[in-house]
Order: structure tokens, then sequence, then C-alpha cells
């Protein structure tokens, strides 16, 4: 067997076992509640392990969904639509959700994401 047989045969066995390498992905999926009420329109933002960040918009009945997001820890957000006040309609209520949801550094919420599909029901009081 030639010098040159043998390194790309341990070039080809390289990236094979690489092929497997880096983290996994998972998708995260719940309802987001506040006060027992869904967080209709809220956005939820999970930072993973990759440094991703991946969002979805909380649906009338609390759900959300975010897929494609690194295995490992991650660091949860939660943000509430800006009011926007339009002339000649009722002022729009501010949003009841403490503003530390907002940063994910603050808001306490983390969690362990594993490959495949996870559930993870956000209840705050």
């Amino acid at each position: 067997m030639s010098m040159r047989s043998i390194a790309a045969f341990l070039f080809v066995v390289v990236v094979l076992a690489c092929v497997g390498c880096g983290p996994g992905k998972g998708e995260v999926r719940g309802t987001a509640m506040y006060q027992k009420r869904p967080l209709a329109g809220a956005t939820i933002t999970v930072f993973d392990s990759a440094n991703n960040a991946r969002s979805d918009t909380v649906k009338e009945d609390g759900a959300y969904h975010i897929t494609d997001v690194a295995t490992g820890p991650a660091r949860i957000s939660i943000s509430m639509p800006m009011p926007i006040s339009v002339p000649g309609k009722a002022a729009p209520k501010s949003s009841p959700l403490p503003t530390k949801y907002a940063d994910a550094e603050k808001s306490g919420l983390t969690y362990d994401v594993k490959s495949g599909s996870n559930s993870y029901p956000i209840d705050i009081e």
C-alpha cells in the first residue's frame, strides 16, 4: 500500500468521523402563560449553546414552536409587542409582563435542549 493510499484512507476516516461533530439539533415547543393567560403576540427567543437566536410568535392559545435549536443549555427571553398609539383610537394597554423577561440574561428562564422534540411550558405567575 502506497503512502498516498494510506493518506487518502485516513482522510476519509477523519471526514466520516467528523460528520457527527458539533452540537445536535432539537425543537422546543410549549405554551407561554402569564398569570394563567396566554401571552398571545409575544416573541419567545431561545439563545442556544451555539450562540444562535431562534424565535417564534406566541399564538392566541399561548402555543409556540421553535425549530433548529442547538442542543445544550439555552437562555430564553419573552418580549411583548410595543404598544403604538394611533390618533383617533383608544390608547393600547401596556404589557403586564415584567420587563426583566425581555432580557435572556435576567429572565431566569433556561432550558437544557435535547436532540429531537422538547416540551417547555412557560408559566409565569
